[in-house]
């Protein structure tokens, strides 16, 4: 096998192969990269059983071949190559050789037949999509998934058809709620909803970040993306998910404006006197105030700071809520800055949205007081 690529190329590569390579994997197979050398093209492949990205670069291949080679070390080779440079690859043997300009490289292999190779069963739908919608709907609503929950199917990302006739991620922990909306792509009624899991997603941003145009495909087992020439495959994770629906508040109460970049502010001032991220902190909303205040749990310490807010209701009522959830809510809604608290009191379960958008909505379960 022997060859040459150009550096970025291949570089760009590797970077989707890096969020799918375990590192610390006791198969040290998983932990290479499988390089195929064919006419005019290098194709790389990674996998982690669970994940299978396939990218084709353009290259001069003067020797075909195969080789699987450590994903890790190759990628920190091309990274600190200079730009633009035409790097050689060739067997020789068990060892593989990079060169660039006057830097040499060597890297162990394993036996490419050893390398898994993914299959999908079943069919689904595919559909072209808007990677910037994609990427967004997958990634807006992470902050409100589980971790490492037993009930699995809270642990990553419901992606699917929804009434509202859009292309819906939605993500829940049992406290917290989020879902972000965007086009339903021509054909989507047909794909079928899947759970992605955070892994997946990420790895997902990775591929789509730059590319310009993007091909969805799911069925009951998978989800598959293709940005250009690659592909990320991934299994979904099996289970029913809950009717969120359901959770969603349906009666409107009033209504409270406020400032997202403000009340972050407040709440990251005030958690600092007691325990951070699970802190709880209290919002006192009376007339065109909203006061944020938190104590510590051996109540040695307290915190406090007002900020304005317009209501509708000028009812006086005090609500509260973890401080890691507010900062999330908080991140998610800067975009315009401007926030809407809906609840009908406290202990309600409440809605967060931006004014003017019905794409992205967060609701939380507050923290009895």
């Amino acid at each position: 096998m022997r060859l040459t690529v150009e550096r970025d190329a291949l570089l760009a590569a590797t970077r989707v192969s890096r969020a799918i390579i375990d590192r610390k994997n006791i198969i040290p197979i998983l932990a290479n990269v499988h390089l195929g050398a064919m006419d005019g093209d290098l194709c790389l492949t990674a996998t982690n059983l669970d994940m299978q990205y396939l990218n084709t670069v353009a290259a001069e291949v003067i020797e075909r071949g195969v080789v699987t080679v450590p994903g890790e070390p190759l990628h920190q080779f091309l990274h600190r190559a200079p730009a633009g440079a035409q790097v050689e690859i060739a067997l020789d043997g068990t060892t593989c050789t990079l060169k660039a300009g006057r830097a040499r490289f060597e890297l162990p292999t394993l036996p490419p037949g050893d390398f898994p190779m993914m299959s999908v069963r079943g069919e689904g739908a595919k559909v072209a999509i808007d990677p910037e919608a994609l990427a967004r709907v997958l990634s807006v609503p992470q902050f409100a998934a589980g971790r490492g929950d037993s009930r699995q199917y809270l642990n990553g990302i419901y992606l699917h058809a929804s009434p509202a006739e859009t292309l819906r991620g939605v993500a829940t922990n049992g406290h917290l709620l989020c879902y972000q909306d965007v086009a339903l792509p021509e054909g989507g009624k047909a794909l079928p909803g899947v759970i992605v899991s955070l892994r997946t997603c990420q790895a997902l941003q990775t591929l789509l970040d730059g590319a310009s145009e993007a091909r969805l495909t799911t069925t009951e087992e998978a989800i598959i993306v293709e940005a250009g020439e690659a592909q990320l495959t991934s299994k979904v994770i099996n289970g029913q998910y809950p009717d969120y629906a359901r959770t969603i508040p349906i009666k409107a109460g009033a209504e409270r404006h406020l400032s997202a970049s403000a009340l972050q502010a407040a709440v990251d001032l005030v958690s600092s006197a007691g325990d951070g991220g699970d802190q709880m902190v209290s919002l006192s909303f009376e007339g065109g105030e909203l006061r944020v205040h938190a104590r510590s749990t051996n109540k040695s310490a307290t915190a406090s700071q007002s900020i304005d807010c317009t209501s509708e209701d000028a009812g006086a009522f005090t609500i509260a809520f973890r401080a890691s959830y507010l900062l999330e809510i908080c991140k998610c809604l800067r975009g315009g800055d401007d926030l809407v608290l809906t609840t009908n009191g406290a202990g309600e379960v409440s809605r967060f949205s931006a004014p003017e958008r019905d794409d992205l909505l967060i609701v939380a379960m507050p923290i009895r007081i």
